[in-house]
């Protein structure tokens, strides 16, 4: 599952996508339910989730399992900011909030204080690894998630985190977008 927000759902801005963004899935006819016609097969694609046979339920599992753990091999998608210094704070923070949250560790970085941040691409696989390496570096006293929401990211950040480090929230949630300076009283309060 991609990670995003509200914002980006509502987004009213012009958006042109790069043309490697721009094509379509080539096994289509395999899975879509778009009807017979449309794919113009004579075999039905259903979706479902129910094997009353054990053995198949069993199958499908072990298939899931398998799909589930070459996504974590293959699929954990984020971003690293400003993590190559002494940074005393960590921020996670995905959507709209990142890109204040980069204008935050900019202004800090001005002030010669060094904050660095994750920005989550994806939720799963959550990037449990580059949450932990980061967050374990040395000078790393905090870190904090920065949302759009209620917090529902800082239990994949604790648990990323396995406690080298307090993990906080910060944020606001109705659409409200927290500003720059709020995202930084927050962080000067752990630092």
């Amino acid at each position: 599952m991609i990670l995003g927000d509200g914002l980006i759902g509502q987004m009213m801005e012009p958006v042109e996508f790069p043309d490697h963004l721009q094509s379509q899935p080539s096994n289509k006819d395999d899975w879509a339910t778009n009807g017979m016609q449309t794919r113009g097969s004579a075999r039905r694609n259903l979706v479902k989730t129910l094997y009353l046979v054990p053995e198949e339920l069993n199958a499908h599992n072990q298939k899931l399992k398998a799909k589930y753990d070459r996504m974590v091999r293959e699929e954990v998608r984020c971003e690293p900011y400003n993590l190559a210094g002494d940074y005393r704070v960590l921020i996670v923070s995905y959507g709209t909030m990142s890109r204040v949250c980069r204008t935050v560790i900019d202004n800090f970085k001005r002030d010669g204080v060094e904050v660095g941040m994750v920005r989550p691409q994806t939720l799963f696989p959550f990037p449990k690894q580059a949450v932990y390496d980061a967050a374990s570096k040395a000078g790393c006293r905090a870190v904090i998630s920065v949302e759009m929401s209620m917090g529902q990211l800082v239990e994949d950040v604790e648990l990323s985190v396995k406690g080298v480090a307090p993990v906080h929230w910060y944020g606001k949630c109705g659409g409200e977008v927290p500003t720059p300076e709020e995202v930084m009283e927050a962080v000067r309060k752990l630092l």
